[in-house]
């Protein structure tokens, strides 16, 4: 998928599109609560959100996120992808 990142920051988008719509956020969808509307606008704020940490720790290897250990990553984002997933989020729904 990092492959993928670093092609479509190079001009060629719609294949990394595809696969986040596909692939990711379908697949957090069904982890989101809401109706089916709701839980793909949750689930797409998820996707932006990895995307954007697999960006900044793996292509662009900004310190010191791109050095913490999984765990860590998991502990500092964990919290807030949980609430895109499950909590409560004014006027969304």
């Amino acid at each position: 998928m990092i492959a993928l990142v670093r092609h479509s920051i190079g001009g060629n988008s719609a294949l990394l599109r595809t696969f986040i719509t596909t692939r990711l956020i379908t697949r957090l969808a069904t982890h989101a609560r809401g109706d089916e509307a709701e839980r793909r606008v949750r689930a797409s704020a998820v996707g932006s959100q990895m995307v954007g940490l697999m960006i900044a720790r793996h292509v662009v290897r900004i310190e010191p996120l791109a050095s913490l250990e999984v765990e860590d990553v998991v502990r500092l984002y964990g919290p807030t992808i949980q609430r895109y997933l499950t909590g409560e989020i004014e006027g969304l729904g």
